[in-house]
């Protein structure tokens, strides 16, 4: 199941970041630098060099992506481009996505963001962020599927449907799904900390091998699966709730009045 993480500038931890990669194929990232300009990095199949570049040059608001062999094609978790200043990432299933087929080339994701998202970034690529906007929008995607808007500025993430995932690390990172909490079936790396290795360091730290004999059990996947579908239940009971509508569409009205985005709204960070 491929997986979007998106970090305000802390940095995934390797634990996370290696069960998001044991559960796909490839992993690549959009971020900005410290003069807030973009810099991407192409998807790739080796975890280590990832890692390597990661660690030492990401310290700054990022989204990492990852695409299991279902979504390696065409319709791959990817950075879209609407401006100079924005991109946006499509996660999940979006019901309304099949009104745009019959094409040879092009898939639903791809006619959806030239017909739909490009037209109303031209107009104004704030607009996004905009009440009346934001809810079309909502309505037009459901409760399934998740846009990650990315823009160049110092709060860059703008996420629809937030709630479908899960903000983790101090509220500093979210993820689209669960894949961040466990291995995987695909064990190609795995931890093993060397305070079990006779070390003369008292330092915790991790070393990152290959190993292909871990994998879990079929049983213990049906209950990760079952799981993460009550949690996602949950979740959509929320939405649903009139509690939450009436606080969302107060925080609406305020930021229209304001035009700003408060630093602890739920979508952007």
């Amino acid at each position: 199941m491929s997986c979007l993480i998106s970090s305000s500038g802390k940095q995934v931890s390797k634990r996370n970041l290696i069960n998001c990669f044991n559960r796909n194929e490839n992993v690549g990232i959009l971020f900005l630098d410290e003069n807030y300009k973009f810099q991407t990095r192409k998807p790739g199949t080796n975890f280590d060099n990832f890692y390597k570049f990661y660690s030492e040059n990401v310290k700054t608001p990022s989204i990492i992506f990852f695409n299991d062999k279902e979504t390696f094609g065409k319709d791959k978790v990817k950075p879209f481009i609407l401006s100079p200043n924005l991109y946006v990432f499509i996660e999940g299933l979006i019901p309304n996505i099949e009104k745009f087929t019959n094409h040879k080339t092009k898939s639903e994701i791809q006619l959806f963001v030239e017909q739909v998202l490009r037209p109303i970034a031209r107009i104004d690529e704030n607009l996004f962020i905009k009440p009346s906007v934001s809810t079309l929008l909502s309505k037009f995607i459901g409760k399934s599927g998740k846009l990650v808007f990315f823009y160049q500025k110092q709060k860059p993430t703008f996420i629809y449907n937030m709630y479908l995932g899960n903000l983790e690390d101090d509220g500093h990172n979210w993820y689209s799904n669960s894949n961040y909490k466990c291995a995987g079936v695909k064990q190609t790396y795995f931890f093993t900390p060397k305070s079990q290795i006779k070390s003369d360091s008292n330092e915790e730290q991790y070393s990152l091998e290959q190993d292909n004999s871990i994998d879990l059990e079929i049983e213990d996947l049906t209950k990760i699966e079952k799981m993460e579908e009550q949690e996602e239940l949950k979740l959509l009971g929320l939405l649903e709730s009139e509690r939450y509508e009436e606080r969302r569409i107060r925080s609406f009205q305020e930021l229209a009045r304001e035009d700003i985005w408060p630093s602890d709204d739920r979508n952007y960070y």
